[in-house]
């Protein structure tokens, strides 16, 4: 299937709107980038100097400045069975290993591709791709208002805030017999973020093992069903 939707995208050609959206994304995650360590930083910072020019070694990781659909188009041809390279590990393969790594005396071993598997991968022939295999729709999550609800603080008042104690009382908004819910505005971080927590009490959840199992199975189909919807979410 990785080689059908790389297909897909081939034939769909470089997308303006996705390079902008992904732009506009890359760019919110950059205006409000939170401070790294100095150490990290420094790492960080020689590691991309190997790809960007000094001038724009601190923001060459996420600003995108030009749309070039030539070179995406490249790119793209490359993304085929015979430039790829794959990892496999599994206890199968013990015993039929050829070297050894120098650094970590690590048994490995590296041969290419069968002809049978080239075949089979090979799907730029193929005169139709499976029909649920689509460039993704646009994403209407992309925050473009970033004005704050928290006030402007002086300096003074920060500090104070920052060396109080945590247990600040939040506001409760609604209670009933089912539910109950609470808003706390936070003013000293002034970040257009919010944090969602939900909590759910079900005695019975847990009232069995056979309980306790099921729940757990909920909770993992409902963020696999969920998964489609909160990706665009995760993606700003």
């Amino acid at each position: 299937r990785v080689y059908e939707y790389v297909e897909v995208v081939r034939r769909a050609g470089p997308q303006a709107w996705i390079w902008e959206e992904t732009s506009q994304t890359r760019a919110i995650r950059f205006r409000f980038k939170e401070k790294t360590p100095p150490v990290t930083a420094t790492t960080s910072a020689a590691r991309v100097l190997q790809a960007y020019p000094p001038e724009v070694v601190l923001t060459g990781g996420y600003l995108d400045r030009k749309f070039r659909p030539d070179a995406i188009a490249e790119i793209l041809d490359c993304m085929r069975a015979p430039n790829s390279f794959t990892r496999i590990i599994a206890p199968e393969h013990e015993g039929a290993t050829t070297d050894t790594c120098r650094w970590y005396g690590t048994p490995y071993a590296v041969g290419p591709y069968s002809a049978e598997q080239l075949a089979a991968w090979d799907v730029g022939a193929a005169s139709e791709l499976p029909a649920e295999l689509a460039l993704p729709p646009r994403n209407e999550l992309i925050a473009t208002d970033f004005s704050l609800q928290a006030p402007e603080l002086d300096a003074e008042t920060v500090a104070s805030l920052a060396a109080a104690p945590p247990g600040v009382t939040p506001v409760l908004l609604a209670a009933t017999e089912r539910e109950t819910v609470w808003w706390h505005l936070d003013p000293r971080f002034r970040r257009p973020r919010t944090s969602l927590r939900c909590v759910i009490h079900i005695p019975a959840a847990y009232a069995t093992p056979r309980s306790a199992a099921l729940a757990q199975l909920f909770t993992l189909i409902l963020d696999e069903v969920s998964n489609e919807y909160t990706y665009m979410a995760n993606l700003t």
